[in-house]
């Protein structure tokens, strides 16, 4: 069983049970079926010295647990080699948490985030991805 599958069993009995302790009804629909995003280790790395090369390697840090992000992008992934990134769009600490209501974004970041994707871009235009297999 995928752990998908076992995470989504355990969502339903955990709902149920909770529905059922305060004698509620329960219809659970599950309408986020997006796989996980699985970055290009080539293009991690690739980025990662660009990002580097152009913003300092002090601006560019890899995280090191995955964050549980699902978005469509996965769909674009599945068709060949994929990067998802984030942009740091805090100005500093402390800083709301990206969902709160007092979230605000920092907008000198839309310039920084300009640099180094065109500078990964012309950098891959230059040297593009090896084929696989």
């Amino acid at each position: 069983m995928s752990l998908r599958a076992r995470l989504r069993g355990v969502i339903e009995r955990v709902a149920g049970g909770v529905a059922g302790a305060g004698d509620l009804g329960l219809e659970l629909v599950w309408a986020d079926e997006m796989p996980a995003i699985v970055n290009d280790p080539r293009l991690v790395r690739r980025a990662h010295a660009v990002g580097g090369e152009t913003l300092g390697t002090a601006n560019v840090h890899a995280i090191g647990v995955p964050p549980m992000t699902a978005d469509d992008f996965a769909r674009f992934a599945e068709l060949g080699p994929a990067l998802y990134l984030k942009l740091g769009v805090a100005g500093g600490d402390p800083w709301p948490p990206l969902h709160a209501s007092t979230f605000d974004v920092d907008e000198r970041c839309i310039g920084t985030g300009i640099v180094a994707l065109h500078a990964l871009v012309l950098d891959l235009l230059a040297r593009p991805l090896a084929k696989e297999g």
